[in-house]
């Protein structure tokens, strides 16, 4: 065997073997330290006693809501209330609508289909004049 396989076979056993050494002994010392631990403990609880635990709270309080929290309840159930209702709207029908209300009072101020509207090429009705 040549001068440098023995060597580093020699170095790689030795560190090797100091390693797993050096782990098993890091073992041992925490397994011996709990060990005390515990028996420290029991040792103290033997010779003085525990407090005794305090009273357990109850788990829950019944409180009456106070004012700002009942007009926070009812300014949320206004927006709900309001979100529901936009929400509902057929918008289709609501624009139907405010067309035949201009277009009442378009011929109401004497505005008919052929004096004050111009058609666009694409078939939208506006104002002379205005865009």
């Amino acid at each position: 065997m040549p001068f440098t396989t023995g060597f580093l076979s020699g170095i790689t056993l030795t560190t090797t073997l100091l390693t797993l050494t050096l782990f098993q002994h890091q073992r041992n010392r925490t397994h011996q330290a709990s060990l005390l631990h515990q028996q420290s403990l029991l040792l103290t609880s033997i010779v003085e006693p525990s407090p005794e635990p305090p009273t357990p709270l109850p788990r829950y309080v019944l409180a009456k809501p106070s004012v700002l929290e009942t007009v926070k309840d009812a300014w949320n159930e206004d927006v709900v209330g309001a979100v529901r209702w936009v929400q509902g709207v057929e918008w289709g029908s609501v624009r139907e609508g405010v067309e035949m209300r201009v277009r009442g009072l378009l011929r109401g101020r004497g505005m008919g289909e052929r004096e004050g509207l111009e058609v666009r090429g694409d078939g939208a009705k506006v104002l002379e004049g205005r865009v």
